[in-house]
């Protein structure tokens, strides 16, 4: 019954979660361009403008490559070699070249440098930043409608990319709490990123540093067309289904299936939550933890629909089955919804705590008034201002793949 109105919700907290991560993505990336930008010029200081003109100048040009999206596909192969090799040149490189930390401080030395006065409650709220990294898990299946046998071929690329990208993640974050020790303060101020100093510290080279430095910006920047993409599909969807308003211009695709008012409308919006650095230094923090709180509460409601559906299952007359072409053992599939259920439960609510206790007003963690603030303001479009009249969500019968 309540179907409708929440897959209403879950598509605003999806389009506006995406859009505002992609500008948490571009300015991550825009930093280590400005950093690389520092390095080969030692008198140049960063500025708060230059981000803001670098990241507008960053989108653009990821958003000009996904209208080229069939050269971007005969790409994607030959990145993914390219990221593989550049995780074996940090690893190499920072082992055999860098300093060590002591095997215990690196695995079991946690600090409370926030004053928290717990180091557990402190790691919680330092979840933003391992979150940041669950936003691109799903990305695979927001191209589902352009892939040839998306049941089959869409969870298994989720399930490669995944068990890929957190392999490699995992142990590159190692080499890093292992190596980093001794890095010039200096260095990581004037060129804004910790990374730039940590490598250099191992090579001993501007010159070896800028390499390593360049490859990874090429890396991020393809992640971030990637996430152009991703975003731009989402909304493109959400649209398509009458839920935004202008739904009609917003749906519309060119002749090789681009949907181009969509990655326009993504490309404003990153533009616009970009500015946002020049009134106050943390308000990008801010926006990254209301976009990822918009995204974890979205994959809540819908996991939370999925396990109500099947304990009900046994009593709804009107529940449909269908075959799935990925099937999974039925005590996995409970398993990983109530991890998740109780995961994302305590990521909504940690990712709305400020980074400091007793914050001012400058420095508070708004997402607690923002997202529920998001939900009136969907509830109300539905049901004040013809969302409801418009939107055409999904069947009326809940699909289960079991």
């Amino acid at each position: 019954m309540h179907q409708h109105v929440l897959s209403y919700i879950v598509g605003w907290l999806e389009v506006i979660g995406w859009i505002g991560g992609t500008a948490g993505t571009v300015f991550f990336v825009t930093q280590v361009f400005l950093g690389i930008v520092a390095l080969f010029h030692p008198s140049y200081v960063i500025q708060t403008w230059h981000i803001v003109v670098a990241c507008i100048g960053l989108t653009g040009v990821g958003g000009v490559a996904n209208y080229f999206i069939h050269a971007f596909r005969l790409l994607e192969g030959l990145i993914l070699f390219f990221s593989i090799g550049g995780f074996i040149v940090y690893v190499v490189v920072l082992l055999a070249l860098g300093p060590r930390v002591d095997v215990y401080d690196t695995f079991f030395d946690f600090q409370d440098s926030q004053g928290w006065g717990s180091k557990c409650f402190a790691a919680l709220v330092g979840l933003l930043g391992p979150i940041v990294t669950l936003m691109g898990a799903d990305s695979t299946s927001h191209l589902a409608e352009e892939t040839v046998g998306a049941r089959k071929i869409v969870p298994r690329a989720m399930f490669v990319s995944i068990a890929i990208s957190y392999s490699f993640g995992i142990m590159m974050n190692i080499v890093i709490m292992v190596v980093s020790t001794g890095y010039s303060e200096d260095l990581a101020t004037r060129t804004g990123n910790a990374g730039i100093a940590i490598i250099y510290n191992a090579t001993q080279s501007y010159a070896g540093t800028e390499v390593m430095c360049i490859i990874l910006f090429l890396l991020l920047f393809w992640g971030l067309t990637n996430q152009i993409m991703a975003a731009s599909r989402v909304t493109w969807a959400f649209a398509r289904d009458g839920g935004l308003p202008g739904h009609k211009w917003l749906s519309k695709v060119n002749s090789g299936n681009v949907p181009n008012p969509a990655i326009l409308t993504v490309l404003l919006g990153t533009c616009i939550v970009v500015l946002f650095p020049l009134a106050s230094t943390i308000a990008l923090n801010i926006i990254t933890s209301f976009n990822l709180a918009a995204l974890t509460m979205a994959y809540l409601i819908c996991i939370c629909v999925l396990v109500d559906a099947r304990v009900r299952k046994g009593t709804a007359e009107d529940l449909s089955m269908d075959d799935s072409h990925f099937p999974l053992p039925r005590w996995t599939v409970w398993i990983a919804n109530i991890v998740g259920i109780c995961f994302l439960v305590l990521a909504t609510i940690m990712l709305a705590f400020p980074a400091a206790p007793h914050p001012t007003a400058m420095s508070m963690n708004w997402t607690c008034v923002l997202l529920p603030g998001m939900v009136v303001f969907a509830l109300a479009w539905y049901y004040l201002l013809g969302g409801k009249k418009n939107y055409v969500g999904p069947v009326d019968k809940l699909w289960i793949f079991v």
